[in-house]
């Protein structure tokens, strides 16, 4: 049995510098771009999706979704290159 929905793809990107503490001028900058995809019933159409996105408690439902999981992934990124990434916002 095939079922087809629509969906919806959120883009997040994140960028952050960082420099060493004991000295200013050993810098880096960072990266990263998710995606959140969001899947609506194959009957939903555009004329029904498109004016819930001009509203912005159901553009906050979005993201609350998606950035909890795509800044966890980017801050575990940074540890894993031995960065201290803890004070890092993990939610909105």
């Amino acid at each position: 049995m095939t079922t087809t929905s629509s969906n919806v793809v959120l883009m997040e990107n994140y960028r952050t510098d960082a420099s060493s503490e004991k000295d200013a001028s050993h810098k880096a900058s960072f990266h990263a771009e998710y995606e959140g995809k969001f899947d609506y019933p194959a009957a939903t159409t555009e004329a029904t999706v498109l004016p819930m996105f001009d509203q912005e408690p159901y553009q906050y439902l979005l993201v609350a979704q998606a950035f909890p999981l795509a800044m966890t992934h980017f801050r575990r990124e940074l540890q894993s290159m031995g960065l201290d990434a803890r004070e890092l916002p993990l939610g909105i």
